[in-house]
This record gives structure tokens, sequence and C-alpha cells, in this order.
């Protein structure tokens, strides 16, 4: 009976784990969207007004778009399994994540 009962609890952590990744890429695509969305926004903003406050924060949004961009990457290549390459596995890029636990 306790074999059974350790199954269960690792299903249910398999389980939690693709969950929360769900969680994570669902995140990282919403983020990325705001961004490219605010992006576009800002320059049109910028064209109409030629404002260099405007453009200021126009950087700011491709600096924001990159970070999310590099970190959406780094979640996708932290999920692949160990290869030839990579013999352990590339979970350790999951620590350029923000608020990532160590594996």
């Amino acid at each position: 009976m306790p074999e059974t009962t350790s199954h269960l609890v690792t299903l249910s952590s398999a389980q939690r784990d693709e969950r929360e990744l769900r969680a994570a890429r669902f995140a990282m695509r919403l983020s990325l969207a705001a961004g490219v969305l605010m992006l576009l926004g800002k320059t049109t903003a910028y064209y109409m007004t030629r404002s260099a406050a405007i453009l200021s924060d126009f950087a700011e949004s491709v600096v924001h778009v990159i970070a999310v961009a590099f970190a959406a990457f780094s979640l996708r290549l932290s999920t692949k399994p160990a290869g030839p390459t990579f013999l352990y596995g590339t979970s350790a890029s999951r620590s350029f994540l923000p608020d990532s636990k160590a594996p």
C-alpha cells in the first residue's frame, strides 16, 4: 500500500510542475505581447509628437521586450531534457529567470 501512495505523490508533484510550467509560459507570452503592444504605441506616439521623452520610453520598451524574449528563451531551454550535447540537461539556464529555484 505505501508504494501506491508514493506513486500518487510523485504523480501529483509532476502535475503541479506541469501546471507551474504552463503558467510561466503563459506569463511570458502575456508579458511579451504587452511589451510589443506598448512598443508599437510608443512608436506611434513618437512619430506623432517627436517628443524626446516618448523616444526615451520607446528605448526602455525595446530593452524590456529583449529582456522578456531572453527570459522566455531561457524558460524554453531549461525544460529540454538531457541529450548528447548537454549530458545533464539544460536546467541550469533556469538560473537566468527571475525568482527561479535552484535545480
